[in-house]
């Protein structure tokens, strides 16, 4: 049986798939996959004209013949951002490549803090030989130092440089001191495990326990992902409590009866959930700007975005002190607030307490959290990050090379202008 499909064509026996035929643009073959069950892998690569000119033995060769027909101009710098994609360069060496490996991810398993942490197994592999890469980019210090504690200081190879945040341009002072409804949350959030939207749907619901509706959070979730069907259950379940909650307590002031009709009567005044879904919504960064805070409940993070726009915007980020991003990127109680993480009860009632407080807070304290924040967000702005990336790049044109790195290139110059926009 063969299936075809536009760059791909698979040869199956029963239901084995024993041969792939990878294709060019105009559908001629550029090189065959054998797979035999019990024997390693053989690659044929072909002519545009259909002639064998060579086998390869392994997808590092298949890489490496591949990168070995990119242009130089006249270095070739790889900036390689996948650990599968760095694994298999550990051991690609050219005199006119520089290979440079950023690391976007944790490198630590995640667990609670009185738990030993261990090196996840996919970033194991690159760690263990990263000296034998040109360079390894961290997005903040703090991971560096991880890194380092663990490996040793090594060779002068590793570096720490931001993610770029998109910054709005020109921002207006007064859309920072304007007042907004303090009581409006945001977050921008895939709707998966590792980003924990349920701790959030919980925490709103938990700081929203005033019978104050001056006082009572919302929080609006943009994004998308497979756990929405379960997160709109979350919502569901809390509205339930929350009900129940309100009847109990006026009930036990009012007698039964009329607090159950008081009860009553404040739900169908305050039915709506306290979370809302969005889905994927294009420009969802923009809705910073009309939300007071924002939250973060990530397993993981290194350098999240979310934090750079939200602060960028007047938004004051929530944040759990997870081990890299937050605490690198905010000042507890100057520019944000940091949560600490022990355990999911502990770190949903911390979260709710913070809520309640900044949605309690004045305007006057608000706003200079606001100013702050957007002070911190033109660090990561694409002039300073660029700047970095030249600045580490000429390291290691002179380590390698020992010539200077030509920052006057067309080619440098275009990129500083791309990634400042």
């Amino acid at each position: 049986e063969v299936n075809v499909e536009k760059y791909c064509r698979t040869k199956v026996v029963g239901d084995a798939v024993i041969q792939v035929d990878h294709l060019r643009e105009d559908g001629s073959v550029v090189f065959t996959e054998h797979r035999v069950r019990g024997v390693p892998r053989r690659y044929v690569h072909y002519s545009s004209a259909g002639v064998p000119t060579g086998t390869l033995a392994s997808e590092d060769d298949l890489l490496a013949g591949w990168i070995d027909t990119l242009p130089r101009d006249p270095v070739a710098w790889m900036i390689v951002d996948s650990r599968v994609s760095a694994r298999l360069l550990l051991d690609y060496k050219r005199p006119d490549v520089v290979v440079m490996h950023v690391l976007h991810h944790s490198h630590l398993t995640v667990g609670m803090s009185k738990k030993p942490r261990k090196v996840t197994g996919d970033s194991k592999p690159v760690l263990e030989r990263m000296d034998d890469l040109d360079a390894i980019v961290f997005l903040t210090d703090s991971q560096l130092r991880s890194v380092e504690e663990l490996y040793g200081d090594g060779s002068a190879n590793r570096f720490a440089i931001p993610n770029v945040g998109l910054l709005p341009v020109d921002a207006d002072t007064s859309a920072l001191t304007k007042r907004r409804d303090r009581r409006r949350g945001i977050m921008l959030a895939r709707y998966d495990e590792g980003k924990r939207v349920d701790y959030a749907i919980r925490a709103i619901a938990s700081a929203a326990d005033s019978l104050d509706p001056r006082t009572r959070p919302t929080l609006d979730v943009y994004g998308g992902g497979p756990r929405i069907g379960l997160l709109q259950d979350e919502i569901e379940a809390v509205s339930v409590w929350e009900r129940t909650v309100l009847r109990r307590f006026l009930s036990r002031y009012l007698g039964s009866r009329l607090g159950r009709r008081l009860a009553r009567s404040i739900e169908n005044r305050t039915s709506a959930p306290r979370t809302r879904l969005h889905g994927h919504t294009p420009d969802a960064r923009e809705m910073f700007w009309d939300s007071s805070f924002s939250l973060l409940t990530s397993k993981d993070e290194a350098c999240p975005l979310v934090v750079i726009e939200s602060m960028a915007r007047g938004a004051i980020p929530i944040c759990f002190d997870i081990d890299f991003g937050p605490r690198d990127m905010i000042t507890d109680g100057v520019n944000g607030v940091l949560i600490p993480f022990r355990n999911r009860r502990q770190a949903e009632k911390a979260l709710a307490t913070a809520i309640r407080r900044t949605v309690s807070m004045s305007h006057r304290d608000l706003t200079a959290m606001r100013l702050a924040g957007h002070r911190r967000a033109q660090d990561f702005d694409g002039t300073s990050v660029t700047q970095r990336w030249i600045e580490v790049m000429a390291t290691i044109q002179e380590r390698r090379f020992s010539a200077p790195l030509n920052t006057s290139t067309t080619l440098i110059s275009e990129a500083t202008r791309a990634v400042a926009t």
